[in-house]
């Protein structure tokens, strides 16, 4: 996940934790495609026990069409529901390997099979989501929530489109009602902490979340958003207990040691950090967010050339990540400057420094 940095937040859906230092880049450690992952980890299973079949990832959608529509044409009823979920179980297990057009031939085929069938509808949703088309995935959702408006997960789709759209208060709601319909859905609750807190408002965000955990209580991303959203909240002592809690869960997360990295930075634990950084190296030595957030923890110990050599790694890696740049400007220019740490914080002639961000 996101290095630390010297900064607070980035505008957006995500909000990051108290700023240490004025004039430093900023980024959540929310990276893009955890709110999608975390939904699609309910269907694991279902998921998990579809053959996916290599051509069939393969083929075109035009051809899918065609078989489609023969479908359509001869099969009864029965068939063409059996057809069409057969075509939207592919279509998942694509999606989950990141094969997003072929995963939304394998929807669309299914829509054209049998237009009434939910599923098909949500998959195209998601496959679009993830595509960035939101206003054809919102209409995705909402024909599912027309055809069954009891599909708790029509209206979890909508909240995702709505809050990557930027209409948090609007996402809100649909959570809501979705919680309505299904109180014990963890995701709904995971999907509502993530509308409360680009909304600021935390301390709902963490009851939200705790009703997530009691769901899914090993679940790491549950653990994982509060630990970020702690961090933006200054409770540091508290973060690291939600990061040692997804290590107890995936003992080799990098991430989570990123993560406790960050937060012992912005303890003034500066070695401790290093170490922590360290084993992110270890477990992924490319994880650029691993070597960037190291190269704030050198810079914070004074250790300035090892500090740049970090950066050029990290910029390598980032291959043209425009905050990866920024990060590494500031370091560069701090050691540059020979900036100091102490216990705030990097202290020097400009009167800024810090190490936040994540």
């Amino acid at each position: 996940m996101a290095a630390a940095r010297p900064g607070g937040r980035r505008a957006g859906a995500r909000r990051r934790r108290r700023p240490q230092s004025a004039g430093a880049p900023r980024r959540s450690a929310m990276k893009r495609g955890a709110v999608e992952s975390a939904f699609a980890s309910q269907d694991a299973g279902e998921i998990g026990a579809a053959q996916v079949d290599g051509a069939a990832g393969r083929q075109d959608a035009a051809a899918a069409a065609a078989e489609a529509e023969a479908v359509a044409a001869t099969a009864t009823a029965s068939d063409r529901r059996e057809a069409a979920m057969n075509r939207v179980v592919r279509g998942r297990g694509l999606l989950r390997r990141g094969m997003r057009e072929d995963a939304l031939a394998e929807f669309d085929a299914a829509a054209r099979i049998d237009p009434l069938l939910p599923d098909a509808h949500i998959g195209r949703g998601h496959a679009l989501l993830d595509g960035g088309m939101r206003k054809k995935a919102l209409a995705a959702f909402d024909a599912a929530a027309r055809i069954d408006p009891q599909r708790v997960d029509a209206h979890i789709g909508r909240g995702m489109t709505l809050l990557k759209s930027g209409r948090a208060r609007k996402a809100l709601a649909v959570f809501d009602r979705a919680a309505a319909l299904d109180p014990g859905h963890w995701t709904v609750y995971f999907q509502r902490a993530l509308a409360l807190r680009k909304l600021g408002r935390i301390k709902g965000a963490l009851d939200a979340l705790d009703r997530a955990a009691a769901l899914e209580p090993g679940n790491p991303v549950v653990h994982q958003l509060r630990g970020d959203i702690l961090t933006e909240a200054g409770r540091y002592d508290e973060a690291l207990a939600a990061c040692d809690r997804v290590l107890e869960i995936m003992p080799g997360s990098a991430a989570a040691y990123n993560r406790r990295g960050l937060a012992l930075q912005n303890m003034g634990r500066y070695d401790e950090s290093l170490a922590m950084c360290d084993e992110v190296a270890r477990l992924e030595p490319d994880n650029v967010d691993g070597v960037s957030c190291r190269a704030m923890a050198l810079l914070l110990l004074g250790r300035f050339d090892e500090a740049t050599a970090e950066c050029d790694r990290a910029e390598r890696l980032s291959k043209g990540d425009l905050f990866i740049a920024e990060v590494c400007r500031y370091v560069r220019d701090a050691c540059a400057r020979k900036l100091r740490p102490s216990s705030g914080g990097v202290q020097g002639g400009s009167g800024q420094g810090g190490a936040a961000g994540g």
